[in-house]
Formats: C-alpha cells, sequence, structure tokens
C-alpha cells in the first residue's frame, strides 16, 4: 500500500495491482452468480405449484330447494394457474388435478360422478379469484347453480397437508 501525505494529512492509496485484482474479483463473481441464476428456469408460480383446498357452502333461498343448504369441498393444484384473465382447471393432473366431494340432498358425489366426466367439473378462474365450480350431476344441459339466483355460495379456504403436502380429501365415514 502506498501513502500519500499533503499538508499533514495521509491519503491511503490501494496498489493498482491489488486494486486490479479487487475488480477481477467483483467481475468474476457477478459472472458466476449471473450464469447459475441462467442455469434455472424462469421461476413462475408454476415452479411453487401446491394443492389448494377450499370448504363450499351452497344456501338456498329460491326455488324448489328453497331452505337446504349444500356443502362440499373442492382441492386442485395451481402450478398451472397464473392469476392473468380467465383461467380454467380440469381433473387432469396435467390442467389442474381437480378434486371436488360435495354433500347433496344426504349424498355424496365426486368429481368422478360428474354427468361429463372425465371432461368436467372444471372450476373457472377469473384474475385469480374462483368464478365457478362447474359440477353436474344429472343428464342433459350444464346449468351455472354457481351463480343462480338465490343460491348463494361461500367459499373459505380448507386442509390440513399431509405428508406430501396434499389436503386430505375424503367422504366422512
Amino acid at each position: 500500500m502506498m501513502r500519500l501525505e499533503d499538508h499533514g494529512t495521509n491519503y491511503e492509496t490501494v496498489d493498482p495491482v491489488q486494486r486490479f485484482h479487487s475488480t477481477m474479483l467483483k467481475s468474476s463473481i457477478a459472472a458466476i452468480a449471473a450464469f447459475s441464476l441462467s442455469l434455472f428456469p424462469n421461476l413462475t408460480p408454476a415452479a411453487f405449484a401446491r394443492d389448494v383446498g377450499y370448504r363450499f357452502t351452497v344456501t338456498v333461498t329460491a326455488g324448489s330447494l328453497a331452505g337446504n343448504t349444500f356443502e362440499g369441498v373442492l382441492v386442485y393444484d395451481d402450478a398451472t394457474l397464473t392469476g392473468v384473465g380467465r383461467e380454467t382447471l380440469t381433473v387432469d393432473a396435467e390442467t389442474g388435478d381437480l378434486r371436488v366431494i360435495m354433500e347433496l340432498l344426504g349424498q355424496f358425489y365426486t368429481e368422478a360422478e360428474d354427468a361429463d366426466a372425465p371432461n368436467f367439473p372444471q372450476l373457472v378462474f377469473e384474475d385469480g379469484e374462483i368464478q365457478q365450480l362447474d359440477f353436474w350431476l344429472e343428464p342433459g344441459p350444464r346449468v351455472n347453480w354457481w351463480a343462480l339466483p338465490g343460491w348463494a355460495v361461500e367459499l373459505e379456504p380448507w386442509g390440513t397437508p399431509d405428508g406430501d403436502d396434499r389436503p386430505q380429501l375424503s367422504p366422512p365415514d
């Protein structure tokens, strides 16, 4: 290290060789860090996929089923969701791995009993928010009961992950 003195004040300067090595070291570290990060694929929400569960309660206040309350649980893998625009998840493992159990008039039904399985049920999102569960048990035209006047749907987060981080989903005994 060299010292410069100016009117009684000491100024320290770094040896030019030492400065060169320090600059090269910093540049090398930056290059290594950039290269290392390039080895990872883009870290999108899919990279952090997890099963998400909700309980839903449907309270019917109008029509022939007025006075009834139905409950259910839905669980899906959020790997393919972007949270932007309209998105649909299905029972297919590549497009949501949707699982559903719904109690309807004392009977329990699963996604396998949808009238149009295996293409349904479907869970529809708009900008990351659930808009509709399209789950229909009768043959014939599908009805969007989720949005029917007199059918109030409430959602609440649900599930305790088991060992493989999947919420438990099974009908009661």
